[in-house]
């Protein structure tokens, strides 16, 4: 089977490397080289009638898609717009060297059209935020068109053990949106310097009401933090952190880490690395 590389994501040494060999040294164990990223990528529109909003779609594809037989867990990775190229870099690299199984990666972004993240990303609406408050109509397309949509169209897990949702800052609280409220159809959460500090701390409120309409959480979360975030949210981090330990649910697995050193800005791609570890 013919072998797609997606030259968005291969960094220019590596472009350099490979188009100095010469082609007639390119057998199959070269194309092998997890050195080398592997897999497709591709982009398409899907509207939603829920946010009234078309949505850019990133879907990467790991090498020989489709493999016969096998089912693909599915990442769904906001902020696709800015951080799909480095995930799905992370998530081929690791696929290459045997870390992980094969997996797909759903970006979802916006396009060329306005970035709405602060509306849908953000569960309530506040006065310095315009337009915020977007959250479930956002959770409602993805359980009724896009996730429908991605598993009639690819071989996916279609169940909530082969999904998984990462998200950083407000990527960070619409994760953990999905996990108070949308956990019966996503069981894997990766957050990474969620805003906790949003609506006078509401994420703190969502966890107390969960835990007393529930005596358990069946899903696994990474959560994590850098240590030189702005004032406060480390300690809001610690703060939220505890808070779900001592609820003792049965079956959350959770892994919390603050990052030492590291900046809100300058976190995500180690976090994230950290995270299919400990995922995988």
């Amino acid at each position: 089977m013919k072998l797609f590389y997606s030259m968005r994501f291969v960094p220019l040494s590596i472009l350099f490397m490979f188009f100095s060999i010469p082609s007639c040294l390119l057998d199959d164990d070269m194309m092998q080289d997890p050195d080398i990223v592997q897999g497709s990528w591709h982009t398409q529109t899907l509207a939603s009638t829920n946010v009234d909003q078309t949505f850019t779609l990133y879907v990467y594809l790991p090498h020989a898609y489709p493999r016969a037989g096998y089912l693909y867990p599915v990442f769904y990775s906001l902020d696709g717009d800015q951080k799909f190229d480095e995930v799905a870099e992370i998530v081929s690299w690791k696929i290459a060297r045997g870390e992980m199984p094969d997996t797909m990666v759903v970006g979802i972004g916006y396009g060329d059209g306005a970035n709405m993240r602060d509306r849908d990303y953000t569960p309530t609406n506040v006065a310095d935020q315009p337009g915020s408050g977007g959250a479930e109509n956002f959770y409602q397309f993805i359980r009724t068109e896009l996730i429908p949509f991605i598993d009639n169209k690819y071989q996916t897990v279609a169940t909530r053990g082969g999904r998984f949702m990462r998200g950083h800052s407000f990527g960070g609280i619409a994760t953990l949106y999905g996990l108070f409220f949308h956990n019966d159809i996503i069981q894997n959460f990766i957050a990474t310097s969620p805003s906790l500090w949003y609506d006078n701390l509401v994420f703190f409120d969502y966890e107390y009401n969960y835990s007393v309409n529930n005596a358990d959480m069946d899903v696994r979360l990474f959560i994590s933090m850098g240590s030189q975030e702005p004032i406060g949210m480390p300690v809001m981090f610690l703060a939220f952190v505890d808070q779900l330990k001592k609820r003792n649910y049965p079956n959350l697995k959770m892994k919390s880490w603050l990052i030492d050193g590291k900046r809100h800005e300058n976190n995500q791609d180690i976090a994230f690395e950290e995270a299919l570890k400990w995922l995988f």
